[in-house]
C-alpha cells in the first residue's frame, strides 16, 4: 500500500488540466487497483495460518476482527474511488449503454426496489438450485417524499445488490 501511495502521491503537484496527465494518472490508478485484486485471498489466508499457529484467543480475535472491518471499509472506500476515476477517465466509452443515466458507477436515481428484486430473483434462482425451495418476496415500497413513485436515491447501484444479495441469499 506504501508504494501505492507514492505512485499516486507522485501527481500531486502536477495539471490536472493537462491529457498526457490524466491519461498518465489514470494509468497508475487502473495499476493500483490491479496491484490489489488478491489482497481478500491473501488476508484470508493470513487469517488461517495466524489461528492454525496460534490458536484462538476471544481477545486477540475481538482485536483482530475490529483491525478487519476498518480495513476492509478503508478498502471498499478506495476501491470505490479508484473504480470511479477508472470509469469517468479511463475509457473510449464514457457512457454505458445498459445504464445511460449512471455517472460513473453512481447511479443519481437508483430505483430501490428494482436493484432489491433483482437480487432477490438471483438468489431464489440459488436457493432453488441447492435446496429445490426458496421463499416469496414480499415488498412495500413507501416513498413518502413523493407519495406513489418509486423511491431513488443517488447510489452505486452494485453495492446495494451485494448487500442486499448476501442478505436474501
Amino acid at each position: 500500500y506504501m508504494q501505492s501511495l507514492q505512485e499516486i502521491l507522485e501527481f500531486k503537484d502536477k495539471n490536472a488540466d493537462d491529457e498526457k496527465v490524466t491519461y498518465d494518472f489514470t494509468d497508475a490508478v487502473i495499476k493500483v487497483r490491479n496491484r490489489h485484486n488478491d489482497v481478500i485471498p491473501t488476508m484470508a489466508q493470513g487469517v488461517v495460518e495466524y489461528k492454525e499457529t496460534y490458536g484462538t484467543d476471544p481477545v486477540v480475535s475481538q482485536n483482530v476482527q475490529y483491525f478487519l472491518d476498518r480495513f476492509y471499509m478503508s478498502r471498499i472506500s478506495i476501491r470505490m474511488l479508484l473504480n470511479q476515476h477508472t470509469l469517468l477517465f479511463g475509457g473510449k466509452v464514457r457512457v454505458n449503454p445498459a445504464h445511460p443515466k449512471q455517472i460513473g458507477s453512481i447511479d443519481p436515481n437508483c430505483r430501490v426496489s428494482e436493484v432489491i428484486k433483482d437480487a432477490y430473483e438471483n438468489a431464489r434462482n440459488l436457493c432453488d438450485r441447492y435446496y429445490m425451495n426458496s421463499p416469496e418476496l414480499k415488498l412495500e415500497e413507501f416513498n413518502l417524499k413523493e407519495q406513489g413513485n418509486p423511491t431513488t436515491v443517488v447510489y452505486v447501484p452494485s453495492h446495494l445488490y451485494h448487500m442486499v444479495f448476501e442478505l436474501f441469499k
